[in-house]
């Protein structure tokens, strides 16, 4: 990603994993994120979690970040909204790449990426994808 070393933070603590297993942060770093496309866009300053672990997952947005973007969310339609100086933008989320993600993670597996996880998560496609008011 091109991001300064020097800007990471140590965070000794461990954190749980979808399957229970204990994860080791390894740093902290405090990014802006840029949601939605041009005009419909709103940022915000987010603390990430930097873990070394072999997890289908490439970001999770937590609670906080969600409530800074004032973001309303739906879990079942697995859609977002959230608001922008230019009116409100709606992002739509991929159900079943989102469960089957979901699924890989709890399944127990050897070291290394997860054969099972779908390979457009693998190459870094986002859970995410911005679609436009009503879309």
């Amino acid at each position: 990603m091109g991001i300064d070393a020097a800007r990471l933070q140590l965070a000794p603590m461990p954190l749980k994993s979808f399957s229970r297993e204990t994860v080791q942060l390894i740093e902290t770093i405090m990014l802006s994120v840029l949601t939605g496309t041009a005009p419909y866009t709103t940022s915000t300053m987010v603390y990430f979690l930097v873990v070394k672990a072999q997890l289908s997952y490439k970001a999770i947005i937590g609670l906080l970040t969600l409530n800074s973007l004032k973001a309303i969310t739906s879990t079942y339609h697995l859609k977002m909204e959230f608001p922008t100086s230019q009116g409100v933008r709606e992002s739509k989320g991929e159900q079943v790449l989102a469960r089957e993600c979901y699924m890989q993670e709890l399944k127990p597996r050897a070291s290394g990426v997860n054969p099972a996880c779908p390979p457009a998560l693998r190459e870094g496609k986002a859970l995410y994808e911005e679609g436009g008011e009503g879309s």
